[in-house]
């Protein structure tokens, strides 16, 4: 078997001030799972909130939607997840 290759999911890292709505529309409606980071800013360490998730790449166009529909100014920053293992996204056999 081959367990790398073309990358099915993407890993996204959201920052927004709207993270809590983002974070409920994503997780009720979409089924989205999030992890909750806390950070804190670069420049003036105001402290933040970073949701991160695994997807599947064909919902990245619906996570973009709901985010930016909650807030336009939101950042979000999408990469390549080669190599998963969890029961709903990741690559790996359940054996």
């Amino acid at each position: 078997m081959v367990f790398h290759g073309i990358a099915n999911r993407q890993a996204a890292l959201i920052i927004s001030d709207q993270w809590q709505a983002i974070a409920d529309e994503l997780t009720r409606t979409h089924r989205v799972g999030l992890t909750r980071i806390n950070g804190q800013g670069g420049y003036q360490g105001a402290d933040r909130t970073i949701l991160y998730s695994v997807i599947h790449r064909r919902n990245v166009p619906a996570l973009k939607k709901t985010v930016l529909d909650k807030d336009p100014n939101a950042f979000i920053a999408l990469m390549t997840a080669e190599d998963v293992t969890g029961v709903e996204v990741g690559n790996q056999p359940h054996w």
